[in-house]
């Protein structure tokens, strides 16, 4: 789910092309794309980081059951 997000996400922002990100980055806060560029970046960083919650998650459980298998 996050994964197919992050890359949706990643690719919306290539849409917006390079000279988007250029003018954004250089602070062009009038760019006709600025507003969703900067929401997109959030996204994907969201995005991102519940994917790295998840995995850190599902390291904890599997971490758990091999635990309770040796013992």
């Amino acid at each position: 789910m996050y994964r197919g997000k992050l890359e949706k996400y990643r690719r919306m922002i290539e849409e917006l092309g390079s000279e988007t990100e250029t003018a954004v980055t250089e602070g062009h806060i009038e760019h006709p794309c600025f507003g969703s560029y900067i929401l997109l970046k959030r996204a994907v960083a969201n995005a991102q980081s519940d994917l790295d919650w998840c995995r850190w998650v599902l390291e904890l459980i599997h971490l758990n059951h091999i635990g309770s298998v040796e013992k």
